[in-house]
């Protein structure tokens, strides 16, 4: 468990946005569908890139300094590292703060990009029949 009630707490936000996070991204993804005649090859890709730079696979402080700047500016250390980094204690006040704030970013943005996907994808449905 956590040292305290208050990274509980956030360790609770930063899940609930790792949560947004994923949802957003598998959305805008599965909205390819509307544009390709297969989205398993999409949606495998997706997998495997997001199991790389979430830290589900290697942890990101293993991670090359390059790649470790790269993964920094993906969603996906939001999804795994940031909550799990959270829960432990791993962090101090300020970068939690700020990590949690990163993910809330990247989950308002991934929905409103999830949302303007749709609005587009709408637009290219084509229903034949009754």
């Amino acid at each position: 468990m956590p040292a305290d009630p208050l990274h509980l707490a956030l360790f609770l936000v930063s899940a609930t946005l790792a949560t947004l996070i994923k949802f957003g991204i598998v959305y805008c993804v599965s909205m390819t569908a509307f544009w390709t005649t297969g989205v398993e090859g999409i949606q495998v890709g997706r997998i495997a890139v997001q199991n790389i730079f979430s830290g589900a696979l290697i942890p990101l402080v293993f991670f090359p300094d390059w790649l470790r700047t790269l993964a920094a500016v993906l969603p996906f250390q939001g999804m795994v590292s940031t909550p799990a980094l959270t829960y432990l204690g791993m962090m101090d006040g300020p970068t939690t703060v700020l990590m949690i704030g990163i993910q809330a970013v990247w989950a308002i943005g991934l929905i409103l990009l999830g949302r303007l996907a749709w609005r587009s994808a709408v637009k290219a449905v084509t229903i034949n029949g009754g």
